[in-house]
């Protein structure tokens, strides 16, 4: 697991959302297949409307982990909201 995971989430629940997903990619750079790490990079494209980014990133779970109920739900939610 990458060992700044207590940043993954600090500066997303501090609102400071394009802070986060530098803090995400880089986690990505290290563990290419951190789920943690690239769930919210989904979350916070999500959040600042790149609904594009958040599919495709939340795509790229599904590819990973196939039977993850999280994203299952997240993908749910865009086309619900959509």
């Amino acid at each position: 697991m990458w060992k700044k995971s207590i940043s993954l989430y600090g500066h997303f629940a501090q609102g400071d959302v394009e802070g986060a997903k530098v803090v995400y990619r880089e986690a990505t750079e290290v563990e290419a297949d951190c789920i943690e790490a690239i769930y919210n990079l989904a979350l916070s494209h999500k959040r600042q409307g790149e609904l594009g980014e958040a599919l495709a990133t939340f795509k790229k779970i599904s590819s990973l982990q196939p039977n993850n109920i999280e994203v299952s739900f997240q993908v749910i939610l865009f086309f619900r909201d959509s």
